[in-house]
This record gives structure tokens, sequence and C-alpha cells, in this order.
């Protein structure tokens, strides 16, 4: 299909049975799909654009959309002087894509034919049938999925020494990973063993860090988790009718401690006025 740039009339009809033949969804669907052509504009070791030396990302687009027949109603009929029912048969894509899909992957401004890239509307409800009887690929675990599965192991390998401090520093650590990988052509991921060397940085006890093997492959097996899926982008404290989101950048100012016998929340404030619902209050 990329190829024919959609004008081979035989792939298309293939490519559309293939799908209607694989896929499982409820109700019916348009499927949409469009030939683009984006060029990637080279520079020299000046930084200016070479001339001549551009490349052609030529790439297919195919979006799976629901489609429903417009609502019955009833309506006047002028030449019977009546009110009659009116049936609507007609089918409309009314809604956003549920899902699609982008091949090749734009990756390092370059071509990348050995990904695809999915599309899921519900980050958390992927359609396993497109990612595996349409598009060939192995599904793993969603990014919801990756997230719970690594909250799951810390809670068990670190056991009573999880506190605020070391899930504030393992996501420092995870943001440093993906950050050390940002160029790279793959994803960055996290296994068992990088996951023992950040608890062993951070302070976790050994004995604490050697559990990490058996924990991980029991929830895990051998697949790693991607790193990405598992960053906080910010801090979320939660207790009985209290809620408190802290942004990145200020979580340093807070922290837990025991006053006077009793478990407490300490946020710093270099500023001593705040707001509260939208009033400015002076702390003394």
């Amino acid at each position: 299909m990329l190829k024919s740039e959609l004008k081979d009339e035989v792939v298309c009809e293939n490519f559309l049975n293939h799908i209607a033949n694989n896929i499982a969804y409820t109700g019916p669907f348009a499927v949409i799909t469009a030939y683009c052509v984006y060029t990637i504009r080279k520079k020299d070791k000046n930084d200016e654009f070479a001339e001549g030396d551009d490349e052609l990302y030529r790439y297919l687009l195919t979006a799976i959309c629901p489609v429903n027949t417009s609502s019955d109603g009833f309506v006047f009929d002028s030449f019977n002087n009546e009110i009659t029912k009116k049936l609507n048969t007609e089918l409309i894509i009314s809604k956003a894509p549920s899902d699609g899909f982008l091949y090749p992957v734009f990756s390092n401004r370059s071509s990348d034919i050995n990904h695809v890239m999915y599309y899921a509307k519900s980050a958390s409800k992927p359609n396993t049938s497109i990612v595996e009887d349409v598009l060939g690929c192995s599904f793993i675990m969603s990014a919801d999925s990756e997230k719970s599965s690594f909250q799951s192991i810390l809670k068990t390998v670190v056991g009573d020494d999880l506190d605020y401090m070391v899930i504030k520093t393992v996501n420092e650590k995870l943001q440093e990973v993906a950050e050390e990988s940002k160029d790279d052509t793959d994803n960055a991921v996290i296994d068992n063993t990088k996951l023992k060397g950040i608890l062993t940085d951070i302070g976790v006890p050994q004995e604490r860090v050697e559990m990490t093997d058996p924990v991980f492959e029991k929830v895990c097996g051998n697949t790693p988790l991607t790193v990405s899926n598992l960053i906080e982008k910010k801090t979320v404290l939660t207790s009985p009718g209290i809620t408190v989101n802290i942004k990145p950048d200020a979580a340093d100012k807070v922290r837990t401690s025991v006053v006077d016998g009793r478990r407490c929340l300490l946020i710093d404030i270099d500023d001593p006025t705040i707001e509260i619902n939208g009033l400015p209050v002076t702390l003394n």
C-alpha cells in the first residue's frame, strides 16, 4: 500500500478485508486511510539547511471510527397533512477515531520501517485484536498496566521502607534514565537488574533489594517495563479528606515527619503569603 501510494485497488481491498476479518469491534465502523508525504529538511555542520539533501518521509495513517445511524424522530408530512416517523438508515461517522495506526514510524528524523505506532482513544482499553491480529504484533501491557505492575513491585520489594522520599527519588531516577536515552531509537526500558541498581543507589536495605528478581519475574515475567509509562509528572498525596498535588519542581519542599508523636506532612513555604480558595493569607 505504501509503495503504491494507495493507487492499487486490489491491495487496498485486501487491506480492508484483512481489517474486517481480524478486528474485534462492537458495532459498525469506518476505516479511513491516508497516504502522506513529509519533507525532512537536512542541515549541514553549520546548522543550515542543505540544498538537495532532503529526505521524503512517506507514511500511511489509518483511523478506525465508530459509525451509527442518526436518531429517529417524528416529522410533519405536509403533503398528507400528518405527523409520521422518520427512519434514518444512513451510517454517519459522528465520533473521533477509537483506534488507529501509523506506518512507518518517524524516528530520529527518518523513516523507521521496523516499527508501527498504535493509537487507542482510551489508554486503559486498547483493542488488542488490532495490535495482534491486524498488525501482527505482540501485545504486552498497556501504559496503565505497566505503571500498576511497577507500583506493585515497589510495594512488595521495599515494604515498610516505602516512604515519600523513596517514591520521589525513584521517580527522579526514572527521569534520569529517560533523559539518558532520549536520543535512542527504541524506548527506554527498565528490567529487574536496572531496578536493583536504582534501589541500591537510593539506600534501600540490601535484603530488600535481593527480593527484586523473584518479585519482578512474578509480576512481569521476562518483560521489561517502558520507562516513560512509569514516570509521574506530578506527585499526589492523598489521605482521607485531603489531597495535595505537588509539581516536580516543588517536590523537595515536602517531607513527612513525626511531630509531638503525630505523623505529619510538612511543606516548606518560602513566601509567607499563600492563597487559600483564591484569597491571600499570611502565615505567621
